[in-house]
């Protein structure tokens, strides 16, 4: 059961979508109707000019990766941990939210 929840957590965790809500909250603006329409680090660079929000993104999204394994590696036999670190990469590439 413990791999169920770790797995979905793992994927909602890895959907929070970053610099979208950076791009909205900063700018007003929806980045995926600038640059190349990516919802990620370099695109919100590029299209921001901003270094220094980039770079808390970039934080962000690597961390939100950090900690879904980290608590699955809390929980979960090493043999298992292949299941949220799935999840956390299908939720970044294909967020719930977007």
């Amino acid at each position: 059961m413990q791999l169920i929840w770790l797995t979905v957590g793992a994927y909602f965790l890895g959907s929070f979508p970053t610099a979208y809500l950076f791009s909205k909250i900063f700018f007003g603006d929806d980045i995926r109707k600038r640059g190349t329409g990516n919802v990620g680090t370099l695109n919100f660079l590029r299209t921001s000019g901003s270094r220094l929000l980039s770079l808390a993104v970039l934080i962000i999204d690597v961390g939100k990766g950090y900690l879904a394994l980290w608590f699955a590696a809390r929980y979960l036999e090493s043999g298992l941990l292949i299941f949220p670190t799935l999840a956390v990469l299908l939720g970044h590439i294909f967020p719930l939210w977007l």
